[in-house]
């Protein structure tokens, strides 16, 4: 993602969705029943097919409710992970219980990672 305002139009959805998604899905506590529940998977397919379309937004012709079906799973996705000990660091930002935090470069640099 090259875009610093796609990329900080994303990260403050974020900021607001990604706690709401891990209060709504339990976590930590569920962790165990989310794992085997086969939701992970739902999670990341979506975003593998779709995540392009958050990342750079909707080309012509995508269909109603695409973007915001891929947004949510990318921010489930991110929830869940920030229940993992140690966090997840993505767009810049390290998620850790459901919370993100910018880092010290504020990831201008890169978007993931």
């Amino acid at each position: 993602m090259s875009d610093p305002i796609i990329l900080e139009s994303l990260r403050r959805q974020l900021e607001i969705a990604v706690p709401l998604w891990f209060g709504e899905l339990g976590l930590p506590g569920s962790w165990n029943t989310l794992a085997n529940s086969g939701e992970f998977g739902t999670i990341a397919e979506t975003i593998a097919e779709k995540c392009d379309l958050v990342l750079n937004g909707p080309a012509k012709g995508v269909a109603r409710g695409e973007v915001a079906e891929a947004f949510s799973a990318l921010a489930r996705g991110i929830a869940i992970l920030s229940a993992v000990p140690g966090g997840y660091t993505i767009f810049g930002m390290k998620w850790e219980g459901g919370f993100g935090r910018r880092l010290p470069n504020d990831g201008r640099d890169q978007a993931i990672g």
